[in-house]
């Protein structure tokens, strides 16, 4: 069992929580479950289950999953707070200290709801350097 918090910034949005999480690892695949009491505003009090896993391929490229679902168990009068399906496809490479990644990110909502995201599904890219 362990703590985060996290800081979140987006035009639209700025928002802080912090989360109790436990999960279990085996091999390539992961899976955890989330509580926070204030997720990104106060009061709204989620859970948030994942499945996570990977496999090294070829050329050292690595393929891997991701599958959550954000379950909102209560939030203030006036405050929105819907549950969604989270999801991502990704590969990365490795080039000694530098890491390329791609991935296919997307939100759902359970029965078509609505979740105002702008660019959903996305692609992004992204690259990190160990040091």
């Amino acid at each position: 069992v362990q703590t985060s918090h996290m800081r979140h910034y987006s035009p639209k949005t700025t928002g802080r929580y912090t989360e109790a999480y436990v999960g279990l690892n085996a091999g390539d695949v992961s899976a955890r479950i989330s509580y926070s009491p204030n997720y990104l505003r106060p009061g709204v009090k989620t859970v948030y289950g994942e499945i996570n896993a990977g496999v090294d391929t070829v050329a050292k490229l690595r393929l891997d999953g991701h599958l959550g679902y954000l379950a909102c168990v209560d939030a203030p009068a006036g405050q929105r707070c819907t549950d969604r399906i989270v999801w991502r496809i990704g590969a990365s490479r490795r080039f000694d200290r530098l890491e390329l990644q791609a991935a296919l990110v997307g939100a759902e909502a359970p029965g078509g709801r609505d979740l105002r995201l702008d660019g959903n599904p996305a692609l992004t890219f992204g690259a990190s350097w160990t040091f």
